[in-house]
């Protein structure tokens, strides 16, 4: 019997006490993942699933320099969605993964609403490889001092070769010369 009053009591409660209800959003994909140099730039989209405006806040945990929000800060009407488009520049960083996470906060537009602030932690993952570019400008520098390299020591054998034929042909035109001057 005493129990049956504890659970007839908690439904009570739980019924007729007003609730603090969160705002809702969704977020489109669950984690970015990104190759950089290959793709500099990803989007989230973001819908409100709740029956009032939201304000939304996005900012990265780590590397806010280097991974830029457009619209970082934006309101957002009852069952809309928006895309929101995020930069990535990680052109000076080594090759390497690097791993954070996208803040999502969204907020009750209307003071008078008492809805908690909710937020969604996105992972984010920036796969950083050498800029193929670079690889290919490194390698056009690379064959060019080869190719220089290969014609200057031809050039210097072909002028070796040529100062020996104009030095022996030098030489006989001597002889001759001596020969018909007496």
């Amino acid at each position: 019997m005493q129990m049956k009053k504890i659970i007839f009591s908690l439904i009570f409660f739980c019924l007729f006490i007003p609730h603090a209800q969160a705002v809702g959003l969704t977020l489109s994909p669950a984690k970015i993942e990104v190759v950089y140099p290959d793709k500099k730039s990803a989007e989230l989209i973001v819908t409100n699933i709740s029956s009032e405006p939201i304000l939304v806040k996005i900012s990265p945990d780590n590397w806010a320099k280097e991974i830029i929000v457009e619209d970082a800060e934006f309101a957002l009407m009852p069952e809309a969605k928006t895309k929101v488009k995020i930069n990535f520049n990680f052109a000076t960083y080594k090759s390497q993964i690097y791993q954070t996470n996208l803040s999502v906060i969204a907020n009750a537009l209307s003071a008078s609403s008492f809805n908690a602030a909710s937020g969604i932690k996105v992972p984010l993952s920036v796969s950083v490889t050498p800029f193929k570019s670079q690889l290919f400008l490194f390698s056009s520098i690379f064959s060019a001092i080869i190719l220089l390299l290969i014609v200057g020591i031809f050039y210097y054998y072909y002028k070796k070769r040529q100062a020996s034929f104009l030095h022996r042909l030098h030489l006989d035109f001597l002889k001759l010369h001596k020969k018909y001057r007496h």
